[in-house]
């Protein structure tokens, strides 16, 4: 479920169940939910908000959370 399963010219990289690249495994949910596991860092992330689209660079806040977080909690 973890590995992924599709052939690597599909834009997305699925397991069977979670998007998976090698790097991270997750799902997404409706509105720009995301759970997933970053397998460099050991940390498990969630994003949790209810948004139809970001505007301007809105876009990049779940990177931004998530670069944060690895920061802050991958040696404690």
């Amino acid at each position: 479920m973890t590995r992924r399963h599709t052939p690597d010219h599909f834009d997305r990289a699925q397991g069977y169940g979670f998007e998976a690249d090698g790097k991270t495994y997750g799902h997404g949910g409706a509105y720009s939910t995301r759970t997933w596991v970053d397998l460099e860092s050991g940390l498990i992330l969630g994003w949790l908000v209810q948004h139809a689209s970001f505007h301007g660079a809105g876009g990049e806040a779940r990177e931004t959370f998530a670069k944060a977080a690895i920061e802050k909690f991958r040696n404690a």
